[in-house]
């Protein structure tokens, strides 16, 4: 639960930076590639980041020995 909302939130601060601080929310519209594509290509990112860490998360408690 936790990792879906800074997923969520992750995405949507980095939408609003895109657009308001670095303008390159212009530059992704006049690519030659759709707006679904895009966003999903900016969720898939986040949930691999998230699966990731929480994989990482589950070895390092595995491994650490502490019943």
């Amino acid at each position: 639960m936790f990792i879906m909302f800074e997923v969520l939130a992750g995405f949507s601060e980095g939408i609003f930076r895109e657009r308001d601080e670095d303008h390159t929310l212009q530059r992704l519209l006049l690519a030659l590639v759709t707006k679904f594509s895009i966003l999903g290509g900016k969720l898939l990112v986040g949930t691999v980041i998230g699966l990731v860490q929480m994989c990482a998360l589950f070895v390092f408690g595995y491994f650490s020995g502490i019943p």
